[in-house]
């Protein structure tokens, strides 16, 4: 029996669940930043150049670089909570996280646990944005913010990434 349950549980990806939480509170705090490790053929390389992402009330500063201070600020993308996230005018999740909601611009396709190089969240949510810079799956867990993105950087380095690590940081 222990057996078949092991089975049962083994290998899942993302489950679906329906959260009902705001879309926002899957966003991050301000004054959090990231660190994301490219993904290469499905799997993060820890070695590879990363992208170090902060947020402040009204912005995510993203750099390229292995120190915040010493990295070079490749972008700015405008945020919006209100209503749930708009990153860089592209309405990421909607007002109420849960299976099938939509934006005019992606659709919340899952939600419950997921796993990144950093570790496993266990309330997360996935929504797939249909075209643009963002075009793709996004994933973000409850409190944290972003966990998996799907973004080419201007080196053209990677287009996926997934956190490596995370902190509050004091405002700019």
């Amino acid at each position: 029996m222990l057996a078949l349950l092991l089975l049962a549980c083994g290998g899942q990806g993302p489950q679906t669940a329906d959260f009902g939480w705001p879309g926002a509170d899957f966003a991050g705090p301000a004054n959090r930043r990231w660190t994301f490790v490219p993904v290469v053929e499905e799997v993060a390389n820890p070695d590879g150049p990363r992208l170090l992402v902060q947020s402040t009330d009204t912005a995510w500063e993203v750099r390229a670089g292995d120190r915040w201070r010493a990295a070079e600020t490749i972008a700015t993308w405008p945020v919006d909570r209100t209503g749930g996230l708009t990153l860089d005018n592209t309405a990421m999740l909607p007002a109420t996280v849960s299976v099938g909601a939509t934006t005019d611009a992606s659709e919340i396709t899952a939600t419950g646990e997921a796993e990144v190089y950093y570790g496993t969240f266990s309330d997360t949510a996935t929504t797939t944005v249909a075209e643009g810079a963002w075009a793709g799956d996004q994933r973000f867990a409850l409190d944290i913010g972003p966990i998996a993105l799907r973004w080419r950087d201007p080196a053209g380095t990677a287009d996926a990434w997934q956190l490596a690590t995370y902190e509050d940081v004091d405002a700019p």
